[in-house]
């Protein structure tokens, strides 16, 4: 750790990384993960627009449960935040270690652990689909993370994998440092159910660990980083947030601050399948249970192939009133 005075405690609700031979490891079977014991297994209110697919009309969100978070589930899609988006967040609360020069000092350092790479082997139909795209008045971008440019147009994406393994900061980060460093010490199935607070100040977290809730104490400070999800949820379940909610919930009150736990905002996906062709695909006809030992095995061998990817290969983003990006997903 860079702080060698100053001892750290990590603490993950789920289990360790698993950086074996696994569905966590294989960027094909990122949909694997989910609805699994990594996996928080959230769902939407029942949506009466939208979730008929899904029982009782409840859509999945999928969150990590696992150390290194949703980096270890999602499909490995690396996309850098948007310039704007930085610089209305550091206007907003006035705090200029929010704004896009800043931000992007912290995205080059990530990148410097967790090389984003385009795939070696990419699907026949992505090209395809780039020269089309190529034809209208979007055209194709080279560089989607590139910072002086506006996200419009064709692109590939680039994956957060290498060699046909899935990175993530805890596979790239954080596990080389639990094998060596002396003052990072990490504790996994630990759920924190509580901030203690000593005036306004946290001074302790309750973590519910193997049959057992206990208080830990801390000396400097406490980092609340749970994800969009359980960051605003542990903070209402603490006494931060709309007091007329927490009342309504029974929780004492620590502080008056409306907007916890509200203005979440998400990508909604909806899919639109269309059949093609054969003659462009990795194989004569489309993937089946039957080019799948051949699939793993290139895998396995070159970590090229069908099990090199998420499977989704291209976007299209339109520059239009609402942002919409269409994905070529094979």
């Amino acid at each position: 750790m860079r702080l060698p005075n100053m001892k750290t405690l990590l603490l993950e609700a789920g289990p360790c990384t698993n950086t074996g031979l696994s569905t966590q490891s294989i960027p094909l079977l990122a949909s694997r993960i989910h609805h699994s014991n990594v996996d928080w297994n959230y769902e939407m209110e029942p949506q009466s627009v939208g979730g008929s697919v899904f029982p009782e009309g409840r859509v999945p969100i999928p969150r990590a449960k696992v150390l290194g978070g949703c980096a270890e589930i999602n499909f490995m899609l690396h996309v850098r935040g948007t310039a704007g988006d930085y610089d209305g967040w550091a206007e907003k609360v006035s705090d200029s270690s929010w704004n896009s020069t800043f931000m992007a000092k912290m995205e080059d350092k990530y990148e410097s652990f967790v090389e984003p790479l385009l795939p070696e082997r990419p699907h026949p139909y992505i090209q395809t689909f780039l020269s089309a795209a190529n034809r209208t008045e979007y055209g194709v971008q080279q560089d989607y993370n590139e910072r002086s440019q506006v996200r419009s147009g064709a692109f590939t994406y680039r994956h957060a994998s290498k060699n046909g393994v899935r990175q993530s900061s805890a596979r790239q980060m954080l596990l080389p440092q639990m094998k060596t460093s002396t003052n990072l010490h990490v504790l996994t199935n630990a759920h924190v159910r509580k901030l203690n607070f000593e005036g306004k100040k946290v001074t302790s977290v309750r973590v519910s660990h193997e049959d057992e809730v206990f208080d830990i104490k801390a000396r400097h400070e406490v980092i609340l980083s749970a994800g969009a999800y359980a960051s605003p949820q542990l903070l209402l379940l603490s006494g931060v947030g709309p007091k007329d909610h927490l009342e309504e919930h029974n929780v004492n009150l620590i502080r008056d601050l409306p907007g916890v736990g509200e203005h979440l905002q998400d990508h909604y996906q909806t899919y639109l399948k269309i059949r093609v062709g054969s003659g462009k695909s990795y194989y004569p006809t489309s993937i089946s249970a039957l080019h799948l030992p051949r699939g793993l095995f290139e895998w396995l061998v070159s970590g090229t192939g069908i099990f090199e990817t998420s499977g989704v290969g291209t976007p299209l983003s339109l520059s239009l009133s609402l942002s919409l990006s269409l994905s070529l997903s094979l």
